[in-house]
């Protein structure tokens, strides 16, 4: 009789990994729409523009196209922070570059270094984020959703948010605004989380509903077209990190809605902001929509033509654009103002100090202060009123010239790598997961100089941390081994 052994293997456990897809239809998807959103681009032009301008032009909408493919195979990430970031300089840089004027007062060169610039951020940036550092733990939301209580009331104190007066808080108030537009999204994140997977309460789903609607009363309210969609957004986002979908429909429409409110935002600016009327949060919602109203029915009794779609993006593509300080700073760097060679990066280390700690501490817009009347930006006597950032990539620039791009922009990549190791990759847990998705459209804001890009990421992870540490589990660590168990045949050892 033939007696076969059992061989007893003690292996790590390896998480399964898929079939390699052909390698022609890794690139080919990916170049195939860099070239056809590059032949729109330059088709939808408003001016003249060189075949450098075009190459550097498709080399910026390539990046994160290529960038979405390879997360799409590898998965390493919940959200392809990079393809993210790309696809941001991509409509920041390149969009506004062609479909703007902000450029037609320029020479060509400048338009072609802004371009430049932007390719050689993204260099950097790539270059930082492949760095790779050991992976942190952080404590997590209890496994019993019933446990959930500190969190349900956080997402339920977002109610308040449109009645509160702004501006106010003193040495407290980057305090305040942590615990009024941040901490309350982690939460909303964390029931919203639990909603697509099917385990959210009934009261879960509730508050839900309640925060969003909230939300979007509070944007209104106070004149912030980011603070009515922003919530939507990071909605959309968390929906596709779960349920591996794109909702198409629920993109368009909320693009069609921000078109429709930056209609009426000027309105409600020069009523409100600047012209000192006052009324409550329903009342300022209410005009906002009416005079968006109003904007609407009056261009559509004008006669756009082909011009309609252009006249229509021109102000959202100017206010999130930062070509216009690149090209600032590229035209009068050095020959104007002379580099930097870091001075603008001492801030950066000020702002980890808490204002309430240090009440004369520097602040943060001292940096743009420097860009604003260096550059003739901004009037002395504006600065009070006005805070205007050039941008990290601009920044750099400032600081050190073309060599300061892909070396400050790799910095910052590594930085950027951390943070999406720690909060977004596929083995955090729903809280960091949580934290990490409501950082996200802080990440977007391009036009952030180094000091408020990167200087209010510890404080506001660590308040973060600490108010929501009480409702919190550390889970115990143990190395997940797997027992296999193989029959050899014929005895063989």
């Amino acid at each position: 009789m033939t007696v076969s052994t059992v061989r007893i293997v003690l292996t790590p456990h390896v998480r399964s990994q898929t079939a390699p897809r052909n390698e022609g239809s890794t690139w080919l998807a990916p170049f195939l729409t860099a070239v056809i959103a590059t032949i729109l681009l330059l088709a939808g032009s408003r001016h003249a523009w060189t075949h450098l301008q075009a190459a550097l032009a498709f080399s910026l909408i390539a990046i994160p196209c290529f960038a979405y493919a390879g997360w799409r195979q590898t998965r390493r990430a919940d959200i392809p922070l990079f393809a993210v970031l790309a696809a941001a300089h991509t409509v920041f840089y390149g969009v506004s570059v062609f479909w703007t004027d902000i450029l037609a007062p320029s020479e060509p060169r400048t338009a072609t270094a802004v371009l430049a610039m932007a390719n050689l951020g993204l260099f950097g940036l790539f270059i930082g984020m492949r760095i790779s550092i050991p992976r942190v733990h952080f404590p997590d939301v209890p496994a019993d959703i019933h446990d959930w209580s500190l969190i349900r009331l956080i997402a339920a104190c977002q109610i308040f948010v449109p009645f509160l007066p702004v501006g106010t808080g003193g040495d407290f108030r980057q305090v305040i605004v942590i615990f009024l537009s941040f901490i309350p999204v982690v939460a909303f994140l964390i029931l919203w989380d639990a909603a697509l997977r099917g385990k959210a309460t009934p009261i879960d789903k509730a508050l839900v509903i309640v925060f969003l609607a909230s939300s979007i009363l509070a944007g209104l309210a106070q004149g912030w077209l980011g603070g009515c969609v922003g919530n939507l957004v990071l909605a959309g986002i968390a929906y596709i990190r779960v349920r591996r979908k794109l909702p198409i429909l629920s993109a368009a429409a909320l693009i069609l809605i921000m078109l429709f409110l930056q209609g009426g935002k000027a309105a409600f600016r020069q009523r409100y902001w600047y012209g000192g009327d006052n009324a409550g949060a329903l009342a300022k919602a209410g005009f906002w929509i009416e005079a968006s109203v109003e904007r609407l029915n009056a261009r559509i009794g004008q006669e756009t033509g082909g011009d309609s779609l252009h006249d229509a993006l021109q102000p959202l593509l100017t206010r999130s654009s930062v070509v216009k300080e690149s090209a600032t700073v590229f035209e009068n760097t050095p020959s104007v103002v002379p580099y930097q060679y870091g001075a603008t990066y001492r801030y950066l280390l000020i702002t980890l100090v808490p204002r309430f700690l240090w009440p004369g501490k520097p602040s943060v817009n001292d940096a743009n202060r420097f860009y604003q009347l260096a550059y003739g930006v901004t009037q002395q006597q504006d600065l009070d009123h006005v805070a205007i950032g050039a941008g990290l990539i601009p920044e750099a620039y400032m600081n050190f010239g073309w060599a300061g791009i892909p070396i400050v922009m790799c910095l910052a990549g590594v930085i950027l790598g951390v943070f999406e190791r720690v909060f977004l990759s596929r083995h955090a847990g729903v809280f960091a997961s949580a934290v990490g998705l409501a950082y996200v459209l802080q990440l977007l804001a391009l036009n952030g100089q180094a000091a408020a890009y990167f200087g209010g990421m510890i404080q506001i992870v660590g308040l973060t941390i600490l108010i929501f540490l009480p409702g919190l589990r550390f889970p115990m660590r143990t190395r997940q081994l797997r027992w296999r168990v193989r029959a050899l045949p014929g005895g063989a050892q």
